[in-house]
Order: structure tokens, then sequence, then C-alpha cells
């Protein structure tokens, strides 16, 4: 059954025919689709998944990945960086290569300059692209070595800064990019920094220290600090305790830690606990390398697959397979990047497939938290596709429901949690009435569904959060009705 929704134009939808898949030659056990992208751990003749990898040839050990506009700069343990086009999708490739003073164990890309920094960390180095000549920078030190691809030099997201962690030392280093001085030292650390990342403002900086392995994280960490980036006074520490922690991400005031064994929130106004992946998915195998899109979390597990999680932490979205030699080097996959909005792609260096990966993945739209049961204890679930920009195609499908039962779709800007009872929670923020009222098509439990094919207006407001949430009414729920899970967008 297909609807136009009142506040956008009717488009026609085709029904996909599942495409023929042929193994990929560059990544073995990793299925090709004959039109050109690789679907991960499909048999041929499978119906083709939303998520497709395919693999970027012409790399020995890839490591660090950065991303500038539609550029990826990709260091190798040698001295050189790749550069990456990634203009077209599915058609990405080496444009040229950029021999470095030293092996890039870490880099970034900032006003049109490229900065290198090796294992050693006691230069930084930098040149203006295209044709630029190095120029050197004296670190703190001494330093000693470590082998860690990535999260070394980390720059902040809007002042001419770059900081760069001495991890042995318990140290960063405050560059300023400017004026090419070492502006401070930062020494007031707990054991073991490893990660920085800053709120949504900019104004603060979270340091993950891992603490020692030996003979327990518990004894000698791990800790979160949270430094205020106008003194570089440290605001507040958090014990956490447990396991050696892995990987440190913001999404605007939240901290998410990633450890072997679980996956945590913590709020950077003041470091309190907000929850936590729940079981058992908590007990999942993660990596200790990451990202965001600004729409969700993109980590690593320690078999060589990306996982998605969403930024409420209700659950997995996907697990995606993309090395087959996940024990040559370990971890099997060492960096990643990912485009924001419309574009769905995520980058992830593999050194043991000596390639750069390319997970295409479903964009604009982001499941969130869990619906209740209906009838014959069927789970409703609300799932939308497509971009949000203007003029963009969406379409919005309900399914799972009860055959031929009234169906009531809820619009909001933010998102909720209110307890309705029976396991069922409203979780659209403000409150209102229903935008629309649909019948069901099928009969009978779970056989209920409908599709509403969209064209977004000419005109968007941009960065407006749009949250929604489909009720169904159904005799056999202990309420009377069942609630989908919830799906969260912005417009791009």
């Amino acid at each position: 059954m297909r609807f136009a929704l009142t506040l956008f134009v009717l488009i026609p939808l085709a029904s996909a025919q599942p495409p023929e898949f042929v193994e990929s030659p560059l990544q073995p056990g990793v299925w090709r689709w004959a039109g050109g992208q690789v679907a991960g751990s499909v048999l041929p003749g499978a119906a083709a998944p939303m998520t497709t990898v395919h693999a970027i040839p012409g790399f020995v050990n890839p490591g660090s990945i950065v991303r500038d506009g539609t550029k990826l700069y990709v260091g190798e343990d040698t001295p050189l960086v790749r550069v990456v086009d990634t203009s077209t999708p599915g058609a990405e490739f080496v444009a040229t290569t950029i021999t470095t003073p030293v092996a890039p164990i870490d880099l970034l890309v900032k006003n049109n300059t490229l900065y290198v920094i090796d294992q050693d960390r006691d230069t930084l180095w930098r040149k203006a692209l295209p044709s630029g000549a190095w120029q050197s920078l004296a670190l703190s030190g001494p330093n000693a070595s470590e082998w860690d691809y990535g999260n070394i030099l980390i720059p902040h997201p809007t002042l001419d800064k770059a900081f760069v962690i001495h991890m042995w030392e318990n140290s960063i280093d405050v560059v300023n990019l400017a004026t090419w001085q070492l502006e401070a030292t930062i020494t007031d650390l707990h054991h073991l920094p490893d990660r920085i990342q800053f709120n949504g403002a900019g104004t603060q900086m979270a340091v993950l220290c891992v603490g020692l392995s030996a003979p327990s994280c518990a004894a000698s960490g791990p800790n979160l600090a949270v430094f205020d980036l106008a003194t570089l006074v440290k605001q507040y520490e958090v014990n956490l305790q447990g396991d050696c922690s892995l990987e440190l991400l913001t999404h605007f005031d939240d901290a998410y830690v990633v450890r072997n064994g679980d996956l945590k929130r913590y709020e950077l106004v003041n470091g309190s606990f907000v929850d936590e992946l729940p079981d058992p998915l908590n007990s999942l195998a993660f990596g200790r390398n990451g990202t965001t899109n600004g729409r969700e979390l993109y980590l690593q597990n320690n078999t060589g697959r990306l996982l998605r999680v969403d930024f409420e932490l209700s659950l997995l979205e996907d697990a995606i397979p993309v090395v087959t030699q996940s024990q040559v080097w370990f971890p099997p996959i060492e960096e990643m990047t990912a485009f924001a909005g419309c574009d769905g792609r995520v980058f992830v260096t593999n050194r043991n497939d000596k390639t750069v990966s390319v997970v295409q993945l479903p964009h604009g739209f982001i499941q969130y938290a869990k619906g209740c049961a209906g009838s014959a204890g069927f789970h409703p679930k609300l799932d939308a596709t497509g971009c949000p920009t203007a003029f963009g195609h969406v379409t919005i499908q309900l399914s799972n429901g009860l055959g031929s039962a009234a169906s009531f779709l809820f619009l909001g800007t933010g998102t909720n949690n209110l307890n309705l009872g029976s396991g069922c929670r409203f979780l659209v923020d403000p409150i209102s009435a229903p935008i629309l009222s649909l019948p069901l098509s099928g009969i009978g439990p779970g056989a209920g569904s409908w599709t509403i094919a969209t064209t977004m207006p000419p005109a968007v407001p941009i960065d407006l959060v749009i949250t929604l949430q489909a009720a169904i009414a159904d005799p056999g729920a202990p309420l009377g009705y069942c609630m989908s899970n919830g799906v969260r967008f912005e417009f791009e």
C-alpha cells in the first residue's frame, strides 16, 4: 500500500531485482555484486543488501587516514602519503603520491596544508599543498616510540591548533599551526593518554587515558579527563575502572568510551554516566578504532567487522565484514573516516588486505530505540531511506504490524523516552497529535505494512532534527496498541 505524505510529493517506487554475485578478486571471501559493488558475506544469487563494500587497491600497509573535501590522505609505514580521489562513489582511486620526510604514523590536513608525524613524535612536519617545501617543528621530548597508527596528531575542529599525544610520557603538546610554534605542554594527566576528542562547541577537550594492561587496568586506570581549552586547566576526571579503554568518540556534549567488553556514554559537562549499550551487545569484542558521521557511531570489531551503533546506544544497527585476513596484522582494521550527510560512505584502512575499503551504508535516516510487540509478538518496524535534502527522494516504510489495522504516524523535533507501560515508550518530542492515519495492508499479525514515497520540498531548514514513530491499533497488544521504533534524521 503506497501513499503520498501531505507535506511532500508522491514519487513512484520500483522493485529491485536480486543481482548476481561473484567473488571479489581483491578481497577473497567477500562477494562482489555484478553491478560493481561488493556485498559482505553473501552467497551468489542472494538478495542485494543495502550495505556494500568494495576495495581501493594500490596500497602496501595503509594506516592513518584523514579526509579533506573529496580527497583522502592515507599514510603508509614508509615515507609517503597516498591521495585518493573520492569524487565518484564506487570509482575511488589513488590519484597521486606525496613523498614525506618520515613514515607518517599520523597525519592531518588543515587550511590546504599537510602535516605528518612519525612514531618518535619528536618533530612535526608540514608542507603547503600541492607543492610546498617541507618545514619542521621540534616538539617536547624525550619521546619513546610507540606502534600506534593514528590518534597521535589531533586537530581542533575550528581553531588553528593541533594536539600531539605523547603516550608514554603522559603529556600532550599544543601546537599553534598559524604561528608554527609549540604553545604549551599539558602534563596534568592520569596514565597513558591515548585519545583526544572535543565537545560540539570546541570549548572542552576530553582525554582518554587507557591505563596499563598489566597487572590490570583497574590498578592503573583507565581515566577520562576533561580540560577547558581556553585555560588548558583540567575541569574534572572520571575513574572508568575495569578493562583498558580502547577508543573515545564525542557527539555534541556526550562522550562515548569504548572498551573490549562495553560501550558507555558520559556527559561532558560534568562527567556523569548516562547509559551503556545493553547486554548482550555490550559484550561485543570492540576494537580500538572508531569514527562518526554525526548520525551514528562506527566502531571496529576484533574480527575485522565494522559495527554501526546509534547514539542512544539502543541497538547494534549492523555488523559488516570488511577484511578477510583478520589475524595477519592486529587489529585488522586500522583507521576509519566517514562522510557526513547523504554520502553514506565509510573509508577503512586494512593493512591485512593492503587496501582501503569503502563501506557504502544506507544514509540520511537512523533508527533508534525499540518498539513494543503487538499480536503474536510481532514488533512493528519503522524505517526510512533516501536523502533529506532539498528535492531529495525519501521512502518511509512501516512493516510487521497487524494487517488491516489502523496506524498513526507521529512527528517531532527531538527524541523522547516516555514510558507508556507494557514495554511501550513514546519516542518523539514534543508529544502531539499524529500527522496522519493510515490503514495497513495485509491480513493477520506481522503482515501489515504501508510505504510512503515522497520528495523533499525545495527549501528545507538545515540541521533541523525530525523524529518519527508509528503506533498501530492492535486488540492483541496489552495496551490495545503497539509502537514502532523511532526514526531520526536531519535536513542537510
